[in-house]
């Protein structure tokens, strides 16, 4: 579990790192740098919050809403609301119990 948040927090800085370059280039998140099944701008809304959710979900499906309010640093309330827009959009869907469950991206 330790070596699963471990890779998690690797994934996240090197998202932040694109999303500071991106920001110092242009002032604009820059959607052609993700992998191709983000590439959502055409048909999605998404927040930047939103785009690093659903990129931890792609790399850890078994990660937990506690999880991914430690390593983006927001509010368990803020991903859940996230989390809950993503839901609506029908671009990820919970597969089993809080627990025991796992992301699924419908994307």
């Amino acid at each position: 579990m330790n070596n699963k948040i471990s890779q998690i927090i690797f994934i996240y800085v090197q998202i932040q790192a694109l999303i500071k370059e991106q920001n110092n280039a242009n002032d604009k998140f820059n959607y052609e740098k993700l992998p191709s099944n983000l590439e959502l701008k055409d048909k999605y809304r998404l927040n930047s919050t939103e785009i690093k959710i659903i990129k931890l979900i792609s790399t850890e499906k078994y990660i937990t809403e506690q999880d991914l309010a430690k390593i983006l640093k927001l509010s368990q309330n803020c991903i859940y609301k996230n989390l809950r827009k993503l839901r609506i959009k029908s671009i990820v869907d919970r597969v089993g119990s809080n627990k025991n469950g796992f992301w699924r991206l419908k994307i």
